[in-house]
Formats: structure tokens, C-alpha cells, sequence
């Protein structure tokens, strides 16, 4: 598993969270939903939809990744209900 964790609340909208570790070594859950933005400079800075700023030691690449991972799953949970129903 990468740096970043993902937490996977099945049939849970609200839980779209991730696992993302601050530089003080703290990890933290984040809801991916409300990043707006991130940039590597060198330390991958994620910019918050409330304009909060959060310095992260995951890279931007695995950031992206996780997200991505994450959808992915949302997306094979909802064909697997809707092909149960």
C-alpha cells in the first residue's frame, strides 16, 4: 500500500476520506471532495475549498493516485449494488 491510505465507508457518500501524513509525522484523514487544488514546491501543498493551505510529505503524484484509486473503488461498489438490484 502507498504512503496514503484510503478510508472506503461502503454506501457511504460522506466518507470520502483519505489518509494524507503532515510533515510533523501526524497523519490526518482529508476529505479528497473539498481539495481544490495541490502543487509540489518542493513539498506538496494541498489548497483546501475553505482557502486552507496543508503541507503534506506525500508526494504529489501519490496524492493523485490515491484519489484516483479511491474513485475507482466508488465507481466498482456502485456497478456492483446497481448489478445486484
Amino acid at each position: 500500500m502507498s504512503a496514503i491510505d484510503v478510508y472506503f465507508g461502503y454506501g457511504r457518500t460522506e466518507d470520502t476520506m483519505i489518509f494524507v501524513t503532515m510533515m510533523n509525522g501526524e497523519r490526518k484523514l482529508l476529505n479528497h471532495k473539498l481539495i481544490e487544488s495541490a502543487k509540489e514546491n518542493p513539498d506538496t501543498t494541498i489548497t483546501m475549498t475553505s482557502g486552507k493551505k496543508l503541507i503534506i510529505k506525500e508526494s504529489l503524484d501519490e496524492l493523485f493516485n490515491v484519489v484516483l484509486d479511491y474513485d475507482r473503488q466508488v465507481m466498482d461498489f456502485k456497478n456492483l449494488v446497481e448489478n445486484e438490484e
